[in-house]
């Protein structure tokens, strides 16, 4: 009989330290690597997003690692374009970029609450900061 109560009493503590650490992680995280190369650039990227306080559906999301190369000699550099929803709307950023022929670490995007995150690799004008074609999206 003690026997039997000391084997329920290890069961239940295993439980509960299990269920302590579940609740300490972030909930339903995920992780991708993710590549593009858009015949002018190519670039690499660690992107993870997790369930939060946020309601159903949204979520917290950034990068980590993110690598740029720009294949030079036409006067551009590269660029990731990000697109996401938020609550109140979409919206869209420009974040890490390296110039005409360079590599480039970072910066990291973050993002919260949102969903449907996408990220492209373009062409950049440094000239007037912006995007320019071709953008491919970033797959794993």
């Amino acid at each position: 009989m003690r026997l039997r109560s000391a084997a329920t009493a290890a069961t239940s503590l295993v439980t509960l330290m299990a269920l302590l650490i579940a609740l300490a992680s972030p909930a339903h995280a995920t992780s991708y690597s993710l590549y593009g190369d858009n015949g002018y650039g190519s670039a690499r990227l660690d992107y993870t997003y997790y369930a939060s306080s946020h309601p159903s559906g949204w979520y917290v999301a950034y990068t980590d690692n993110t690598n740029l190369f720009d294949d030079g000699g036409d006067g551009y550099g590269t660029v990731i374009r990000v697109t996401y929803n938020t609550p109140s709307g979409s919206g869209s950023e420009l974040t890490a970029y390296a110039t005409d022929g360079d590599y480039s670490y970072g910066p990291e995007y973050s993002g919260s609450p949102v969903r449907d995150v996408r990220f492209y690799l373009c062409r950049y004008n440094s000239r007037n900061g912006t995007a320019i074609s071709p953008c491919v999206r970033m797959t794993t």
